[in-house]
């Protein structure tokens, strides 16, 4: 049998020169959709496994995915974008308002309406670039996170970018909950931002205490935890720098 697109001989289900498959369907919805699927956004069932086991075997995706298997998961840094990419995407077709489904837990209290008005618009401008740039945001954390995570785990073997690619899950997967969480909001007004936080980082540890199992369970429990403190210090540190010039910036 010759392959239909290059004329290449075919023995097995697929073209060993370009890939066509052997077995030609007729057009159907379910074939259009398969289509859509593989050829634009090449999921086939790799979107349904990672989701699968980052949610009940975290360790095991990462292992696979480490030891090379690229057809079964979605790649870490995918993950990542994708997630950040169909949050974006399902905020815009549900009209979630991000600046105010995430700010919403940060409200704070100030004295005078004159400084209530500053610190407002302060905390609004930190937002919306937030918002804008939530992608090139959430990858720069990433070598943070790695820097820390090799330090704490330096006898683990990984190396600085297995260990980005760690994170890249441990912070792709809690995005499923900002977006039930965001299509909620913009449903009833009942924002759960209070909890995204928290649930993130409590799945990093548990991602990291599911992976790190050379270590003991108390003293991989405490290298996890170590792990998150120490970085969103950093963060909080590079932060606030920002802040500062940010606000120096401005006054100008």
């Amino acid at each position: 049998m010759k392959c239909i697109n290059c004329s290449t001989e075919i023995e097995a289900r697929y073209c060993p020169a370009c890939g066509q498959p052997a077995d030609v369907k007729r057009i159907s919805f379910r074939q259009v959709f398969d289509d859509i699927q593989s050829k634009f956004l090449g999921l086939d069932n790799a979107l349904m496994r990672t989701v699968i086991d980052a949610t009940i075997r975290p360790a095991q995706l990462f292992q696979a995915v480490l030891d090379g298997n690229r057809r079964r998961y979605i790649g870490a840094g995918g993950y990542l974008f994708l997630m950040l990419s169909l949050m974006i995407l399902l905020f815009d077709i549900g009209d979630v308002d991000s600046k105010a489904f995430f700010g919403a837990s940060y409200e704070l209290e100030i004295g005078s309406d004159q400084s209530k008005t500053r610190q407002q618009q302060f905390s609004d401008n930190i937002m919306t670039f937030i918002t804008d740039y939530i992608r090139l945001i959430s990858f720069l954390m990433l070598p943070v996170y790695a820097l820390f995570s090799r330090y704490i785990f330096r006898k683990s073997g990984l190396n600085f970018i297995e260990h980005i690619a760690l994170f890249c899950y441990c912070h792709a997967h809690p995005l499923w909950l900002s977006i039930g969480g965001g299509l909620l909001f913009a449903a009833t007004g009942h924002s759960i931002a209070g909890i995204l936080f928290p649930v993130s980082i409590a799945y990093s540890v548990w991602f990291m205490m599911n992976y790190f199992r050379s270590y003991r369970p108390l003293r991989r429990l405490i290298k996890s935890i170590l792990v998150q403190l120490y970085s969103l210090f950093m963060l909080g540190l590079i932060g606030g720098i920002t802040a500062i010039i940010y606000v120096l910036a401005t006054q100008r």
